[in-house]
């Protein structure tokens, strides 16, 4: 089946001639620098007059350019040898008519990324630090979408595929640039870099057939395709970093650092090194987080959810308007709940303790959640799509401002102190006094629950110094955590 003609495939054949004969890559480190070198041309001599050509080594842009195009595509080749590792048995089981087709493709990838490990031993390349967690990622990517069917699978392998053959023909456009600019000086190439190329050639076309498999076989018939692959694609741009440790990262970053309080880390309550701890519980727990709401993902795109798209297919405009407040007020009511819940004695040490150590937080702790008590409070927004309609693109929108309101109500900034919204100064009491304002956005559900807690009015007092203010000289008395 042909392609589009925004695909790898049309765009690598509307490159120029010399860039489709002559790939290329990218590479790095001081051994590169001796061996990616070029020699100068030089005027024909008797063999007993001829000077030993000069030796040019790579620039320092050239050499770093090509040692990160060689841990990248180490990393994501891995991606695609544990991505098809995890798919063949479950398609196989369900399609036997697939075994040869995905041993042929497991087979391909493995020998591409044989082809890379040995590229960061040869030229001491080290690998990512993210390889653990890449490695949970690719596995579980590879059974969830193997899960939603034959499909989704070759689905997954059409963005996988699209965005490594796009990834690759920007090496080798790069790297003709490079070449180009020798030959201009009139050097001549050197063996290694040329055999660069040609390897990279190979398993860039050896990519794109994969991507032609999995068009042939109905990737486009996947349910969801265009959200399933934008996901997919999303993930593997994102360099090995899921979506939303991407906006975890993104938006505690800006807020730690232009609006957050820094002088709050003097506070006595603060822990030695909280940041970085902070920053270490939520990377390590996010991973899993993501891992456990894959059965809810399965729901929602194997057609299980009321999401649409359009307005002619949902129950009409008003709607369209009034999910909103309805999203906030079903998702707040559910977290309360669950909230609440997470505080009984029997549960709270082991699975929510962990989220209140951190008794004066920074924007960090937005998501430094054990993984079953992020798991948990994120199942509203899931549940929701099961009961009512939704609009996708309205699920997705409030799945990012949900992160950044997370984030902000760890910030420390009390701008006001509202009744009805559970702001930041309503967050920092609940975290100071364990067992008040359990909701999420709103004080609605703590107020009719006996559970609200006002914030102290001194907290609000811009004429004080933040480090004279109550909650932040360490007044406030603090219950114990156990």
């Amino acid at each position: 089946m042909p392609i589009h003609n925004s695909s790898p495939r049309a765009l690598f054949k509307s490159l120029p001639l010399l860039s489709r004969h002559r790939v290329a890559w990218k590479p790095s480190i001081t051994d590169l620098s001796r061996k990616f070198t070029t020699r100068k041309r030089t005027r024909q001599y008797p063999e007993s007059t001829l000077r030993k050509p000069r030796r040019v080594p790579l620039t320092p842009e050239q050499l770093d350019y090509l040692s990160a195009a060689i841990r990248v595509n180490q990393t994501g080749e891995l991606g695609a040898v544990l991505i098809y590792a995890a798919q063949t048995p479950i398609l196989v089981n369900q399609h036997p008519e697939l075994r040869q087709l995905m041993q042929h493709m497991y087979d391909q990838e493995a020998g591409h990324q044989s082809t890379f490990n040995n590229l960061l031993t040869k030229h001491r390349i080290r690998p990512t630090v993210m390889y653990p967690l890449w490695q949970v990622l690719a596995t579980g990517l590879g059974w969830a979408t193997a899960m939603m069917g034959k499909e989704a699978a070759m689905a997954c392998t059409e963005a996988v595929e699209t965005e490594i053959g796009t990834h690759y023909n920007e090496q080798v456009q790069e790297v003709i640039k490079i070449i180009q600019g020798w030959e201009q000086e009139g050097y001549d190439t050197g063996p290694e870099i040329l055999e660069l190329l040609q390897t990279l050639r190979r398993i860039r076309d050896e990519e794109l057939e994969h991507l032609d498999h999995a068009v042939d076989h109905d990737s486009k018939k996947a349910p969801l395709h265009d959200l399933l692959t934008g996901f997919v694609r999303a993930s593997c741009r994102g360099a090995i970093l899921i979506f939303g440790l991407i906006n975890y990262i993104l938006f505690a970053t800006i807020s730690f650092f232009f609006i957050f309080d820094r002088s709050t880390l003097a506070h006595p309550k603060v822990m030695k090194n909280q940041v970085w701890r902070e920053i270490k519980h939520a990377t390590e727990a996010m991973p899993l987080m993501a891992l456990l709401t894959a059965f809810f993902f399965l729901l929602e795109v194997r057609g299980y959810c009321k999401m649409y798209e359009s307005t002619a297919q949902g129950p009409g405009l008003w709607y369209d308007i009034l999910q909103i407040p309805l999203f906030m007020l079903f998702t707040d009511f559910g977290i309360y709940w669950i909230h609440r819940g997470l505080h009984h004695p029997l549960i709270y040490k082991r699975f929510h303790k962990p989220h209140h150590k951190w008794i004066i937080p920074t924007p960090y702790a937005s998501y430094a959640f054990h993984p079953l008590d992020g798991f948990s409070q994120s199942m509203p927004y899931h549940i929701y799509p099961l009961l009512f309609p939704l609009n996708k693109f309205i699920f997705l929108g409030m799945f990012i401002s949900v992160n950044i309101w997370t984030v902000s109500i760890h910030d420390g900034n009390f701008l006001a102190n509202n009744p009805l919204v559970n702001g930041s100064a309503c967050h920092a009491a609940h975290h100071l006094y364990f067992n008040y304002n359990y909701g999420q956005f709103l004080t609605i559900w703590d107020r009719i629950c006996g559970s609200y807690r006002r914030p102290d009015a001194e907290w609000f007092d811009k004429r004080q110094e933040p480090k004279e203010r109550g909650m932040r000289a360490g007044k406030a008395e603090v219950p114990k955590l156990d």
